[in-house]
């Protein structure tokens, strides 16, 4: 792997930085977004892996002061979906310090993110002694059909795609793996799963936010082996915008690639149902429009801590109940000694 700019980025990284990764391949549509989205809520700093892009992604991004641009043409599959490139980027850059880490098409966001950055978040985390933040997997939509859900990419996706699915998410405990803890559900599985269909509908658990150590490692993208210490009882939210008009190619490309997990059986699923139904919308009269976090809090998707509401200067009625109460997630802990979340 070759660094292709931004080398002065690497050699002045302060600890008190949160610094963002990622992998991408052919995200010119999305990448500006996903850049001016994070450095609205702190983020100063990206660590960026191209994999072989063939359109303007690298163009982009070679371009932003503020990234440092590493490359590969190595298989996506052959480089456990991005992890092995990541993983010796994280161990150098960010020991003992946070990270979060997301796809291109992933925008992060937590309670009032609005007023607080993401700097302030990672402090109180430490001073709570915790060291990752879970987040919920939201599929946002816009209410045309995918094919015209055309986006600008100097433009904020949230704008293009503003709708959600207020649930139902299911919680399932997942004992083996950090964060023990499994969330299933939203757009995808709505309208492109069936009790028929013969695989499994994604998983929308994530963990992108940590405070990076030498054991710590992803695994399979949604979960982590070791743990790397206690979670947050703030769950925040990563907004995901896979359904642009260019998702039915996209779908049809890595269906044929076979790059990503099982072979790809989740893009061919997505080519089935989009060549059956090419008009296919994800909007639907449950729908709800993403505002802000307020918006995820009323509809008790995300939670906050009396603390955190009141270091952000605003309303507490949304937050959790004492972390001395029994955690509702069905291990019969009690919550500040449980890897569940208050859903």
């Amino acid at each position: 792997m070759r660094l292709l700019s931004g080398e002065k980025n690497l050699k002045n990284i302060a600890p008190e930085e949160v610094v963002c990764f990622s992998t991408v391949r052919n995200e010119a549509l999305r990448i500006q977004s996903f850049l001016n989205h994070h450095r609205s809520i702190g983020i100063d700093r990206f660590i960026i892996v191209n994999n072989a892009s063939d359109d303007e992604t690298a163009d982009i991004l070679s371009a932003q002061s503020d990234v440092s641009l590493f490359f590969t043409d190595e298989e996506f599959s052959k480089g456990e979906y991005g992890l092995n490139w990541l993983h010796p980027l994280l161990d150098k850059y960010r020991h003992d310090s946070w990270a979060l880490t997301l796809d291109a098409d992933e925008l992060f966001v937590y309670p009032h993110y609005e007023r607080s950055n993401i700097g302030k978040l990672c402090h109180y985390l430490s001073a709570k002694n915790c060291a990752a933040m879970l987040t919920i997997m939201l599929d946002m939509y816009s209410n045309k059909p995918i094919k015209n859900t055309v986006h600008h990419p100097s433009t904020s996706l949230i704008d293009t795609c503003p709708y959600l699915d207020a649930g139902p998410y299911e919680i399932q405990r997942h004992t083996d793996v950090f964060p023990f803890i499994e969330f299933k559900g939203g757009a995808r599985r709505r309208y492109f799963w069936t009790p028929n269909t013969d695989v499994f509908p994604p998983c929308i658990t994530k963990v992108p936010l940590v405070k990076w150590g030498s054991c710590c490692r992803y695994w399979k993208n949604h979960y982590m082996h070791p743990s790397p210490g206690d979670l947050s009882g703030i769950p925040g939210a990563v907004l995901h915008f896979k359904y642009l008009d260019d998702f039915h190619a996209k779908a049809i490309i890595e269906s044929i690639r076979e790059q990503h997990f099982a072979n790809a059986k989740e893009y061919k699923q997505y080519k089935k149902m989009m060549d059956q139904d090419p008009e296919a919308s994800l909007y639907y009269h449950k729908s709800i429009r993403f505002e802000s976090s307020r918006t995820l809090l009323d509809h008790n998707i995300i939670k906050s801590e009396l603390d955190w509401d009141q270091l952000c200067g605003t309303s507490s009625r949304f937050a959790q109940v004492s972390r001395n109460a029994l955690c509702p997630c069905g291990s019969g802990k009690r919550y500040k000694h449980c890897h569940g979340v208050m859903f």
